[in-house]
C-alpha cells in the first residue's frame, strides 16, 4: 500500500497515519444542531473488517470521554477548546499517553505535543509534535516531528506539508519526507456540498478521522466542502458520504469500503 494511504489509520484508523498512537479516537461528527449527539462509531480497516467501536461521554454538551475496550481518552477544555487529552490502556496500564493543545491569539490550533508516561520514567517523555503554519489566515503548512531516539532529545521534522487553495478548499498537498527529500504530491477534488465536519468546534482534536493528526488528513478538517476524492501517484480513492434520516453523517466509504459507521441519539 502506498503512503496515501497513511490516510487510512487517522479515519477508520486510516492506514496512512505515522502517529504512535494508533488508536482511532473520539469521533464527533454533528452538523450545526443541538438536536443529536453522536454516541458510538464503529471504525474499519482497508478491507472492511471492524477495528474497534467508540463511545462517547458528554458533560454539557461537549465529549469529555471516549470508551473503548482496551483504552479510553478524556478531553480536558479551556473554554470551548480542547488543551489536553489523556490516553489511558486498561489491557496494560504501565504507561499512558497525553497530549497538550496551544492555540495562537485568533484562536486557530498552533501546536500539539504528545507525551508517554511510563513505569521507570522519570518525568513524561515528548516523543511526537506538530506544528501548525498559516497565511492571510489560511493553514497553508504543517510539520510532523518526533523523537525517534526516544531519549529526550530536541523534536526532529520527518515530514512538512505546503497547501495551495482554491477558493477555501485545499487542493493541493506537496508532502515532503525530510529524511529523503523525497516529494509526494496529494491533489484533493471537493463536492458542492458543505464541509460535514468543519462546522464543528475541536474537529481536529475530537473526531475520529483526525485523532492520529497527520498532514494528508487535514483538508478533511479545514476545507470548505467536502472532499470527493484524493489523488496521489497516479492513484484515485474516491471519498462517499452516507446521511440519515435526520441528515447526519452515518457513513463514510473510501474506495467503496466502508472506513466509519456513526450512530445518534436525537431528539
Amino acid at each position: 500500500m502506498n503512503r496515501m494511504l497513511r490516510l487510512n489509520l487517522a479515519f477508520f484508523l486510516l492506514v496512512f497515519v505515522v502517529s504512535c498512537q494508533k488508536e482511532p479516537d473520539e469521533s464527533i461528527i454533528l452538523q450545526p444542531t443541538t438536536s443529536c449527539q453522536l454516541t458510538k462509531a464503529l471504525i474499519y480497516d482497508d478491507a472492511g473488517d471492524l477495528l474497534d467501536t467508540s463511545g462517547y461521554v458528554y458533560t454539557s454538551s461537549k465529549v469529555t470521554r471516549i470508551e473503548k475496550v482496551e483504552s479510553y481518552t478524556t478531553f480536558e477544555y479551556s473554554g470551548d477548546k480542547v488543551v489536553r487529552r489523556n490516553h489511558i490502556q486498561r489491557i496494560s496500564p504501565l504507561f499512558s499517553t497525553y497530549d497538550n493543545i496551544t492555540y495562537n491569539s485568533d484562536g486557530t490550533p498552533a501546536k500539539m505535543e504528545s507525551f508517554i508516561t511510563a513505569t521507570g520514567l522519570p518525568a513524561p517523555l515528548l516523543v511526537l509534535g506538530y506544528e501548525f503554519v498559516y497565511s492571510g489566515g489560511k493553514l497553508t503548512g504543517f510539520l510532523e516531528k518526533a523523537d525517534t531516539t526516544y531519549s529526550g532529545l530536541p523534536l526532529v521534522t520527518f515530514y512538512s506539508y505546503d497547501y495551495t487553495y482554491t477558493g477555501n478548499n485545499i487542493t493541493s498537498a506537496i508532502e515532503t519526507d525530510v529524511t529523503t527529500g523525497l516529494k509526494e504530491t496529494l491533489t484533493y477534488q471537493y463536492a458542492s456540498t458543505d464541509n460535514y465536519f468543519k462546522p464543528i468546534a475541536n474537529n481536529l482534536f475530537t473526531e475520529v478521522l483526525f485523532t492520529d493528526i497527520n498532514g494528508q488528513t487535514i483538508p478533511f478538517s479545514v476545507s470548505a466542502n467536502n472532499i470527493s476524492s484524493i489523488s496521489v501517484g497516479g492513484d484515485n480513492f474516491p471519498i462517499a458520504y452516507t446521511l440519515d434520516t435526520n441528515k447526519k453523517l452515518s457513513e463514510l466509504l473510501i474506495g467503496g469500503v466502508v472506513a466509519a459507521r456513526y450512530s445518534y441519539a436525537c431528539k
